[in-house]
């Protein structure tokens, strides 16, 4: 077992000159350890307060509230050259399509590959490392405000350990992934990084998520869809989480009566709008109604879940974790509730509107787990439970075809 590099002083970066230095040295290395500390909670574009970056010798602390352009390392995130580890790292490479407006390149999931090594999905990061390198760390600063400077001793330290081991973990995981023969499933994994549709969300998405907005139809449902159009480039214009501008509650309301009359808008509880921006919301809602409907797609009805395909579900959950347990794989990452219930419903012939390949029978999952599934539900495989070493344990088998 190899020794995890020794902590080093991290290097606080408050200038162009050294964030050059910095980025050159992480270039010359074609790998980096990289995580960043932001704020979304009050901001519709999320706030970036800091960027922890680490090599094999140094640890830089960049502080982009310096005043001064970071591009350089958004481009080294989108460099294919450049190996980028990460540990749970959706949110802070959406910012680098935020800021470069290009998805990142070359990225290692430390989360995620530590699912295929025999390791739970999802782990935190402090789990991660001490069950690989044996290494306690003291995460004390979760709700820190990281916008408050000067920043802190602490602070800089709590910054550094979150990527100052990150190198040794990628290196520890690598190593078992390629004994494993599991490089390419993990690439699979990271290839969602690398795609920019990963990090874009459609009208459709964001309707779908406004609480009530499911039950409206026809004009209203125009009206809804115009008024959400509204209020996100209003957001993005004051900087504001889109659900503070109008709650999503008013704008049900608005669009399911199809209020037009400025009053009775700025009448609505809990509405804080200008009055100029109640006048503009009751002219959208105006311009909204004279619109045609689209016709109406034909949504796939709500599947209610049958007694049966429930017994069928939990049985496939059963060996899902058996195969698991046995391969050293997360269950976390190889299923969820949905995607068995995907392959219960397909395989019962209720394939819905469009035909897919269930995701347990695609890709890496339908190479390892997804061959058991498919014979399970073929008739072609059983399971029991047997004891082993005085435990009960479930058991995958061929099922014994009678000879005539």
């Amino acid at each position: 077992m190899t020794k995890p590099h020794s902590k080093v002083p991290p290097v606080l970066v408050t200038s162009s000159q050294k964030l050059s230095e910095a980025c050159q040295r992480c270039r010359d290395a074609g790998i980096l350890a990289f995580d960043t500390e932001f704020v979304m909670e009050d901001r519709y574009i999320s706030e970036v307060c800091l960027i922890q970056i680490a090599i094999d010798d140094a640890v830089f602390i960049v502080d982009p509230m310096a005043g001064y352009d970071v591009t350089e390392i958004w481009q080294m995130v989108a460099d294919e050259d450049i190996t980028t580890v990460v540990h749970a790292g959706h949110e802070d490479m959406a910012l680098c399509v935020q800021h470069l407006g290009k998805p990142p390149a070359s990225i290692f999931d430390t989360q995620i590959a530590a699912g295929f090594c025999d390791l739970d999905y999802p782990l935190s990061l402090q789990r991660l490392i001490q069950s690989v390198l044996g290494v306690r760390l003291t995460k004390s600063k979760t709700l820190t405000d990281w916008r408050r400077r000067p920043l802190t001793d602490s602070q800089l330290h709590y910054g550094a350990e979150d990527v100052n081991y990150l190198l040794d973990v990628y290196a520890k995981l690598h190593a078992s992934l390629e004994k494993h023969d599991r490089i390419d499933w993990t690439e699979e994994e990271f290839s969602r990084f690398t795609d920019i549709r990963t990090y874009q969300k459609d009208d459709g998405q964001k309707l779908a998520k406004i609480k009530g907005g499911r039950s409206l139809r026809g004009q209203s449902l125009v009206v809804l869809q115009d008024l959400c159009e509204w209020r996100d480039k209003f957001a993005a214009r004051v900087n504001r989480p889109a659900r503070t501008v109008l709650r999503d509650h008013l704008l049900v309301e608005i669009a399911k009566h199809q209020l037009t009359n400025p009053t009775e808008i700025a009448e609505l509880r809990g509405n804080n709008l200008s009055r100029r921006d109640v006048k503009m919301v009751a002219a959208i809602v105006e311009t909204a109604m004279q619109k045609k409907p689209a016709k109406q797609q034909n949504k796939p009805i709500r599947e209610i879940e049958t007694p049966r395909e429930t017994a069928i579900v939990a049985l496939l959950q059963a060996a899902i974790r058996s195969y698991c347990q046995d391969h050293g794989l997360a269950y976390g990452l190889v299923a969820t509730q949905k995607s068995i219930r995907q392959l219960v419903r397909q395989s019962n012939g209720h394939t819905g509107h469009e035909i897919t390949t269930p995701e347990l029978l695609a890709g890496w999952r339908g190479q390892s787990v997804g061959k058991v599934l498919s014979e399970l539900l073929s008739g072609h495989r059983q399971l029991s439970i047997e004891t082993e070493n005085h435990e009960l344990s479930v058991r995958i088998s061929r099922t014994q075809t009678k000879s005539t």
